[in-house]
Protein backbone atom coordinates (compact mmCIF):
# COMPACT_ATOMS: atom_id res chain seq x y z
CA UNK A 1 0.00 0.00 0.00
CA UNK A 2 1.83 2.90 -1.29
CA UNK A 3 1.36 6.55 0.62
CA UNK A 4 -1.65 7.78 -1.69
CA UNK A 5 -3.52 4.87 -1.20
CA UNK A 6 -3.09 4.72 2.22
CA UNK A 7 -4.12 8.31 2.70
CA UNK A 8 -7.23 7.88 0.76
CA UNK A 9 -8.45 4.81 2.98
CA UNK A 10 -7.93 7.13 5.82
CA UNK A 11 -9.93 9.91 4.33
CA UNK A 12 -13.17 7.66 2.92
CA UNK A 13 -12.50 5.54 6.44
CA UNK A 14 -13.05 8.35 8.86
CA UNK A 15 -15.33 10.04 6.53
CA UNK A 16 -17.69 7.53 6.56
CA UNK A 17 -17.32 6.67 10.00
CA UNK A 18 -17.58 10.35 10.96
CA UNK A 19 -20.69 10.90 8.43
CA UNK A 20 -22.58 7.66 10.35
CA UNK A 21 -21.81 9.64 14.05
CA UNK A 22 -23.44 12.63 12.48
CA UNK A 23 -26.39 10.85 10.86
CA UNK A 24 -26.61 9.96 14.36
CA UNK A 25 -26.48 13.46 16.43
CA UNK A 26 -29.11 14.73 14.41
CA UNK A 27 -32.28 12.83 16.45
CA UNK A 28 -30.18 13.58 19.91
CA UNK A 29 -29.43 17.37 19.15
CA UNK A 30 -33.52 17.61 18.17
CA UNK A 31 -34.35 15.85 21.49
CA UNK A 32 -31.69 18.03 23.31
CA UNK A 33 -33.14 21.24 21.88
CA UNK A 34 -37.07 19.81 22.77
CA UNK A 35 -36.31 18.77 26.15
CA UNK A 36 -34.63 22.03 27.02
CA UNK A 37 -36.96 24.13 26.22
CA UNK A 38 -39.91 21.90 27.22
CA UNK A 39 -39.29 18.96 29.99
CA UNK A 40 -36.46 20.88 31.39
CA UNK A 41 -37.38 24.54 31.02
CA UNK A 42 -37.70 25.43 34.60
CA UNK A 43 -34.65 23.43 36.16
CA UNK A 44 -31.11 25.00 34.87
CA UNK A 45 -29.25 21.96 36.37
CA UNK A 46 -31.18 19.24 33.85
CA UNK A 47 -30.84 21.64 30.90
CA UNK A 48 -27.39 21.28 31.36
CA UNK A 49 -27.19 18.05 31.87
CA UNK A 50 -29.16 16.95 28.58
CA UNK A 51 -26.55 18.22 26.55
CA UNK A 52 -24.40 15.34 28.01
CA UNK A 53 -26.94 13.40 25.65
CA UNK A 54 -24.86 14.25 22.74
CA UNK A 55 -21.60 12.10 23.73
CA UNK A 56 -22.63 8.93 22.71
CA UNK A 57 -22.87 10.08 19.35
CA UNK A 58 -19.34 9.80 18.99
CA UNK A 59 -19.27 5.95 19.19
CA UNK A 60 -22.31 5.44 16.78
CA UNK A 61 -19.88 5.17 14.02
CA UNK A 62 -19.03 1.70 13.67
CA UNK A 63 -22.49 -0.03 15.07
CA UNK A 64 -23.02 -3.45 13.11
CA UNK A 65 -26.77 -2.13 13.06
CA UNK A 66 -25.78 -0.19 9.85
CA UNK A 67 -24.70 -3.57 7.94
CA UNK A 68 -26.64 -5.87 9.64
CA UNK A 69 -30.85 -4.64 9.66
CA UNK A 70 -32.60 -3.31 7.21
CA UNK A 71 -33.42 -0.04 8.32
CA UNK A 72 -29.47 0.62 8.55
CA UNK A 73 -29.18 -0.66 5.48
CA UNK A 74 -31.81 1.41 3.97
CA UNK A 75 -31.68 5.03 5.37
CA UNK A 76 -27.57 4.65 6.68
CA UNK A 77 -25.62 2.41 4.10
CA UNK A 78 -25.90 4.22 1.16
CA UNK A 79 -23.77 6.82 2.71
CA UNK A 80 -21.26 4.35 2.94
CA UNK A 81 -21.75 3.43 -0.54
CA UNK A 82 -21.60 7.09 -1.77
CA UNK A 83 -18.31 7.37 0.44
CA UNK A 84 -16.80 4.66 -1.34
CA UNK A 85 -18.26 5.52 -4.79
CA UNK A 86 -17.78 8.89 -4.93
CA UNK A 87 -14.42 9.55 -3.01
CA UNK A 88 -14.27 12.99 -3.84
CA UNK A 89 -17.74 13.44 -1.14
CA UNK A 90 -15.29 11.79 1.63
CA UNK A 91 -12.39 14.14 1.14
CA UNK A 92 -15.03 17.14 1.47
CA UNK A 93 -15.69 15.84 4.51
CA UNK A 94 -12.71 15.53 5.84
CA UNK A 95 -11.69 18.45 4.24
CA UNK A 96 -14.27 20.72 5.83
CA UNK A 97 -13.76 19.44 9.44
CA UNK A 98 -9.67 20.60 9.08
CA UNK A 99 -10.78 23.93 8.16
CA UNK A 100 -13.40 24.32 10.69
CA UNK A 101 -10.74 22.92 12.94
CA UNK A 102 -8.38 25.51 11.77
CA UNK A 103 -10.70 28.31 12.49
CA UNK A 104 -11.84 27.60 15.72
CA UNK A 105 -7.90 27.34 16.54
CA UNK A 106 -7.16 30.10 14.91
CA UNK A 107 -9.35 32.05 16.97
CA UNK A 108 -8.28 30.39 20.28
CA UNK A 109 -4.53 31.04 19.15
CA UNK A 110 -5.61 35.21 18.70
CA UNK A 111 -7.95 35.09 22.37
CA UNK A 112 -4.34 33.92 23.75
CA UNK A 113 -2.40 36.94 22.25
CA UNK A 114 -4.72 39.06 23.47
CA UNK A 115 -4.79 37.68 27.09
CA UNK A 116 -1.21 37.38 27.21
CA UNK A 117 -1.14 40.80 26.35
CA UNK A 118 -3.05 42.13 29.55
CA UNK A 119 -1.76 42.76 33.04
CA UNK A 120 -1.85 40.82 35.62
CA UNK A 121 -4.52 42.44 39.03
CA UNK A 122 -2.05 43.88 41.22
CA UNK A 123 -4.58 42.57 44.16
CA UNK A 124 -5.57 39.28 43.18
CA UNK A 125 -7.10 37.10 46.03
CA UNK A 126 -8.39 34.15 43.42
CA UNK A 127 -7.13 30.90 43.29
CA UNK A 128 -6.98 31.49 39.57
CA UNK A 129 -4.67 33.91 37.37
CA UNK A 130 -6.36 37.22 36.83
CA UNK A 131 -5.78 40.02 34.68
CA UNK A 132 -7.32 43.61 33.44
CA UNK A 133 -8.38 44.08 30.42
CA UNK A 134 -9.57 48.08 28.61
CA UNK A 135 -13.05 49.59 30.32
CA UNK A 136 -14.59 48.53 27.10
CA UNK A 137 -14.14 44.34 27.40
CA UNK A 138 -16.62 42.49 29.23
CA UNK A 139 -15.52 39.58 31.78
CA UNK A 140 -14.68 36.45 30.52
CA UNK A 141 -12.62 33.22 31.87
CA UNK A 142 -10.62 31.19 28.96
CA UNK A 143 -8.11 28.49 29.23
CA UNK A 144 -8.50 24.63 30.09
CA UNK A 145 -5.69 23.38 31.16
CA UNK A 146 -4.38 27.21 32.95
CA UNK A 147 -7.51 28.95 33.23
CA UNK A 148 -7.09 33.18 33.43
CA UNK A 149 -9.71 35.65 34.44
CA UNK A 150 -10.24 38.79 32.37
CA UNK A 151 -11.98 41.78 34.11
CA UNK A 152 -12.40 45.08 33.12
CA UNK A 153 -10.21 47.72 34.57
CA UNK A 154 -12.52 50.29 35.64
CA UNK A 155 -14.72 47.65 38.02
CA UNK A 156 -15.40 48.60 41.99
CA UNK A 157 -14.43 46.81 44.82
CA UNK A 158 -17.90 45.34 45.76
CA UNK A 159 -18.00 44.49 41.52
CA UNK A 160 -14.71 43.21 41.04
CA UNK A 161 -15.39 40.68 43.89
CA UNK A 162 -19.12 39.25 42.41
CA UNK A 163 -17.81 39.26 38.97
CA UNK A 164 -14.73 37.32 39.95
CA UNK A 165 -16.43 34.87 42.06
CA UNK A 166 -18.57 33.87 38.77
CA UNK A 167 -16.14 33.43 36.14
CA UNK A 168 -14.46 31.40 39.30
CA UNK A 169 -17.87 29.37 39.19
CA UNK A 170 -17.53 29.09 35.41
CA UNK A 171 -13.62 27.15 35.68
CA UNK A 172 -14.60 25.08 38.80
CA UNK A 173 -17.91 23.83 37.16
CA UNK A 174 -15.79 22.69 34.28
CA UNK A 175 -17.62 25.07 31.60
CA UNK A 176 -14.40 25.51 29.55
CA UNK A 177 -14.07 21.96 28.95
CA UNK A 178 -17.81 22.07 27.93
CA UNK A 179 -17.36 24.49 25.19
CA UNK A 180 -13.82 22.99 24.11
CA UNK A 181 -15.93 19.29 24.01
CA UNK A 182 -18.97 21.19 21.64
CA UNK A 183 -16.43 22.84 19.40
CA UNK A 184 -14.84 19.15 18.99
CA UNK A 185 -18.82 18.00 18.04
CA UNK A 186 -18.89 21.05 15.81
CA UNK A 187 -15.59 20.10 13.83
CA UNK A 188 -16.15 15.87 13.92
CA UNK A 189 -20.00 16.35 12.57
CA UNK A 190 -19.93 20.15 11.11
CA UNK A 191 -22.66 18.82 8.76
CA UNK A 192 -25.08 18.69 11.57
CA UNK A 193 -26.41 22.59 11.58
CA UNK A 194 -28.14 22.05 15.27
CA UNK A 195 -25.08 21.56 16.43
CA UNK A 196 -23.71 25.13 15.21
CA UNK A 197 -27.19 26.73 16.48
CA UNK A 198 -27.34 24.73 19.64
CA UNK A 199 -24.14 26.57 20.44
CA UNK A 200 -26.02 29.54 22.01
CA UNK A 201 -28.10 27.74 23.76
CA UNK A 202 -25.60 25.72 25.54
CA UNK A 203 -24.09 29.17 26.43
CA UNK A 204 -27.29 30.45 28.11
CA UNK A 205 -27.75 27.15 29.82
CA UNK A 206 -24.17 26.74 30.79
CA UNK A 207 -24.90 30.94 32.34
CA UNK A 208 -27.95 29.95 34.22
CA UNK A 209 -26.32 27.42 36.19
CA UNK A 210 -23.14 29.49 37.01
CA UNK A 211 -25.81 32.13 38.41
CA UNK A 212 -27.75 30.00 40.60
CA UNK A 213 -24.42 28.55 42.00
CA UNK A 214 -22.81 31.61 42.39
CA UNK A 215 -25.67 33.00 44.40
CA UNK A 216 -26.25 29.68 46.47
CA UNK A 217 -22.23 29.43 47.20
CA UNK A 218 -21.62 33.15 48.02
CA UNK A 219 -25.14 34.51 49.42
CA UNK A 220 -25.35 37.23 46.82
CA UNK A 221 -28.77 39.44 47.01
CA UNK A 222 -30.29 38.53 43.42
CA UNK A 223 -30.79 42.16 42.77
CA UNK A 224 -27.69 43.49 43.29
CA UNK A 225 -25.77 40.55 41.22
CA UNK A 226 -28.30 41.33 38.32
CA UNK A 227 -27.87 44.91 38.49
CA UNK A 228 -23.48 44.29 38.41
CA UNK A 229 -23.97 41.95 35.28
CA UNK A 230 -26.08 44.51 33.77
CA UNK A 231 -23.02 46.80 33.71
CA UNK A 232 -20.83 44.44 32.78
CA UNK A 233 -23.00 43.29 29.92
CA UNK A 234 -23.01 46.71 28.77
CA UNK A 235 -19.51 46.98 28.01
CA UNK A 236 -18.22 45.98 24.10
CA UNK A 237 -16.26 43.20 23.69
CA UNK A 238 -13.10 43.63 21.13
CA UNK A 239 -12.84 40.46 21.37
CA UNK A 240 -16.56 38.93 20.66
CA UNK A 241 -17.34 35.80 19.44
CA UNK A 242 -13.78 34.47 20.65
CA UNK A 243 -13.82 34.40 24.24
CA UNK A 244 -16.48 31.99 26.57
CA UNK A 245 -18.05 35.44 28.28
CA UNK A 246 -20.25 35.24 30.86
CA UNK A 247 -22.11 37.79 28.99
CA UNK A 248 -20.75 37.06 25.56
CA UNK A 249 -24.19 36.52 23.94
CA UNK A 250 -25.23 40.43 24.82
CA UNK A 251 -22.92 40.48 21.49
CA UNK A 252 -24.15 37.64 19.38
CA UNK A 253 -27.51 36.53 20.78
CA UNK A 254 -29.23 39.99 21.88
CA UNK A 255 -30.63 41.74 24.54
CA UNK A 256 -33.80 39.55 24.44
CA UNK A 257 -31.73 36.83 26.05
CA UNK A 258 -29.84 38.86 28.89
CA UNK A 259 -33.40 40.18 29.70
CA UNK A 260 -34.70 36.38 29.79
CA UNK A 261 -31.00 35.51 31.85
CA UNK A 262 -32.07 38.87 34.25
CA UNK A 263 -35.58 37.87 34.84
CA UNK A 264 -34.15 34.41 36.50
CA UNK A 265 -31.71 35.61 38.37
CA UNK A 266 -34.50 37.99 40.08
CA UNK A 267 -36.71 34.53 40.53
CA UNK A 268 -34.19 33.08 42.36
CA UNK A 269 -34.85 30.40 44.69
CA UNK A 270 -32.38 28.55 46.47
CA UNK A 271 -32.05 24.24 46.28
CA UNK A 272 -30.77 21.33 47.98
CA UNK A 273 -26.89 20.53 47.06
CA UNK A 274 -28.04 16.93 46.35
CA UNK A 275 -30.28 17.54 43.57
CA UNK A 276 -27.82 18.64 40.79
CA UNK A 277 -24.98 16.14 42.67
CA UNK A 278 -27.49 13.53 42.16
CA UNK A 279 -28.35 14.55 38.56
CA UNK A 280 -24.73 14.81 37.55
CA UNK A 281 -24.27 11.17 38.97
CA UNK A 282 -27.60 10.12 36.71
CA UNK A 283 -26.32 11.39 33.56
CA UNK A 284 -22.84 10.29 34.19
CA UNK A 285 -24.44 6.43 34.35
CA UNK A 286 -26.44 7.67 31.42
CA UNK A 287 -23.98 8.41 28.99
CA UNK A 288 -21.38 5.60 30.26
CA UNK A 289 -24.15 2.75 29.97
CA UNK A 290 -25.13 4.25 26.44
CA UNK A 291 -21.42 4.11 25.36
CA UNK A 292 -21.26 0.98 26.89
CA UNK A 293 -23.85 -0.80 25.09
CA UNK A 294 -22.68 1.13 21.75
CA UNK A 295 -18.98 -0.33 22.06
CA UNK A 296 -20.82 -4.11 22.35
CA UNK A 297 -22.64 -3.27 19.09
CA UNK A 298 -19.85 -1.76 17.24
CA UNK A 299 -17.15 -3.62 15.05
CA UNK A 300 -13.93 -3.69 16.95
CA UNK A 301 -11.00 -1.54 16.07
CA UNK A 302 -9.96 -4.28 13.96
CA UNK A 303 -11.98 -7.79 12.77
CA UNK A 304 -10.30 -10.80 11.36
CA UNK A 305 -10.97 -11.30 7.79
CA UNK A 306 -12.55 -14.56 7.52
CA UNK A 307 -13.42 -15.17 3.87
CA UNK A 308 -11.02 -15.90 1.37
CA UNK A 309 -11.15 -14.67 -2.38
CA UNK A 310 -10.34 -15.95 -5.54
CA UNK A 311 -8.90 -12.86 -8.10
CA UNK A 312 -8.70 -12.91 -11.76
CA UNK A 313 -5.45 -11.29 -13.23
CA UNK A 314 -6.78 -11.48 -16.64
CA UNK A 315 -10.42 -9.56 -15.43
CA UNK A 316 -9.07 -7.63 -12.87
CA UNK A 317 -11.80 -8.51 -10.42
CA UNK A 318 -12.52 -11.08 -8.02
CA UNK A 319 -14.18 -14.30 -8.78
CA UNK A 320 -15.37 -16.14 -5.68
CA UNK A 321 -15.63 -15.46 -1.82
CA UNK A 322 -14.87 -18.68 -0.24
CA UNK A 323 -16.86 -17.97 2.90
CA UNK A 324 -17.30 -21.47 4.13
CA UNK A 325 -13.45 -22.45 3.84
CA UNK A 326 -14.79 -25.03 1.75
CA UNK A 327 -12.42 -24.24 -0.94
CA UNK A 328 -9.20 -22.47 0.33
CA UNK A 329 -7.39 -23.44 3.98
CA UNK A 330 -3.93 -22.30 5.17
CA UNK A 331 -1.58 -22.09 7.86
CA UNK A 332 1.55 -19.98 8.49
CA UNK A 333 3.42 -20.61 5.29
CA UNK A 334 1.33 -21.90 2.44
CA UNK A 335 -2.57 -21.69 1.28
CA UNK A 336 -3.84 -25.42 -0.06
CA UNK A 337 -6.54 -24.84 -2.87
CA UNK A 338 -8.95 -27.71 -3.63
CA UNK A 339 -8.96 -27.46 -7.40
CA UNK A 340 -11.84 -30.15 -7.89
CA UNK A 341 -14.26 -27.85 -5.57
CA UNK A 342 -12.78 -24.55 -6.94
CA UNK A 343 -14.00 -25.77 -10.40
CA UNK A 344 -16.99 -26.89 -9.32
CA UNK A 345 -18.37 -23.71 -7.17
CA UNK A 346 -16.56 -21.29 -9.44
CA UNK A 347 -16.70 -22.54 -13.03
CA UNK A 348 -15.43 -19.19 -14.60
CA UNK A 349 -12.17 -20.32 -13.43
CA UNK A 350 -11.79 -22.48 -16.44
CA UNK A 351 -11.76 -19.55 -18.89
CA UNK A 352 -8.83 -17.82 -17.23
CA UNK A 353 -5.71 -18.11 -19.48
CA UNK A 354 -3.64 -15.88 -16.93
CA UNK A 355 -2.57 -16.40 -13.13
CA UNK A 356 -4.85 -16.19 -10.41
CA UNK A 357 -4.27 -14.96 -6.73
CA UNK A 358 -6.20 -16.14 -3.65
CA UNK A 359 -5.98 -13.98 -0.71
CA UNK A 360 -6.03 -15.18 2.94
CA UNK A 361 -6.77 -14.07 6.39
CA UNK A 362 -5.98 -10.05 6.84
CA UNK A 363 -8.59 -7.95 8.77
CA UNK A 364 -11.40 -5.22 8.15
CA UNK A 365 -12.44 -2.25 10.56
CA UNK A 366 -16.09 -2.13 8.95
CA UNK A 367 -17.63 -4.30 6.22
CA UNK A 368 -15.88 -3.32 3.03
CA UNK A 369 -13.04 -1.31 4.31
CA UNK A 370 -9.74 -3.46 5.53
CA UNK A 371 -7.09 -5.09 3.87
CA UNK A 372 -3.23 -6.95 4.77
CA UNK A 373 -4.82 -10.41 3.10
CA UNK A 374 -1.92 -12.84 2.53
CA UNK A 375 -1.23 -13.86 -0.99
CA UNK A 376 -0.58 -16.48 -3.05
CA UNK A 377 0.14 -16.86 -6.97
CA UNK A 378 -0.97 -20.23 -9.05
CA UNK A 379 -1.44 -20.57 -13.22
CA UNK A 380 -4.89 -20.91 -14.15
CA UNK A 381 -3.71 -23.79 -16.28
CA UNK A 382 -2.32 -25.66 -12.73
CA UNK A 383 -6.34 -25.30 -11.45
CA UNK A 384 -7.38 -26.79 -14.95
CA UNK A 385 -5.48 -30.24 -14.94
CA UNK A 386 -5.80 -30.85 -10.87
CA UNK A 387 -8.74 -31.78 -9.33
CA UNK A 388 -6.96 -32.79 -5.88
CA UNK A 389 -5.71 -29.91 -2.88
CA UNK A 390 -2.16 -28.47 -3.66
CA UNK A 391 -0.68 -26.20 -1.94
CA UNK A 392 1.04 -22.60 -2.92
CA UNK A 393 3.69 -20.60 -1.17
CA UNK A 394 1.63 -17.92 1.14
CA UNK A 395 3.28 -14.46 0.81
CA UNK A 396 3.01 -11.90 3.93
CA UNK A 397 0.51 -8.72 2.79
CA UNK A 398 0.46 -7.08 6.32
CA UNK A 399 3.16 -3.84 5.13
CA UNK A 400 3.44 -0.78 7.51
CA UNK A 401 0.43 1.23 5.87
CA UNK A 402 -1.56 -1.77 6.89
CA UNK A 403 -0.33 -1.86 10.41
CA UNK A 404 -1.02 1.38 11.23
CA UNK A 405 -4.50 1.23 9.93
CA UNK A 406 -4.91 -1.81 12.17
CA UNK A 407 -3.80 0.14 15.12
CA UNK A 408 -6.09 3.59 14.42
Amino acid sequence: MIMRDFLSFICVYYATVLGFCTMASIPLAVMILVLRLFAFSRSCFAREAVWGLMLPALFCGKMKWYFTTTMGLRFFYRWYELCVQQKAVAYAYIIGSMVLAFLFLYRRMKLKRFVKGLGLLEENRSGYTVKTAPKTTASFSTGCVRPVIVLPEDLGKEERRLILRHEETHIRLGHMWIQLFWELFRVLMWPNLLLHIGERYLKRDLEDVCDKVTIYRFGFDPVHYAEILLEDGKRMNPMEGMAPNSLQFTGNDGYKALKERLLRILTYSPYKRSHPVALAAGTAVVMIASIVTLKQGSYARYNPMEVSGIFSEEKREMLHLDEEAAIITFDEDRIYIDCGELKSRCPQILSETKDIYVTVGGYYKIPGMGGGSDLGRIDAKTIRENDGVIAIEKYNGMDFWNRIIRLL
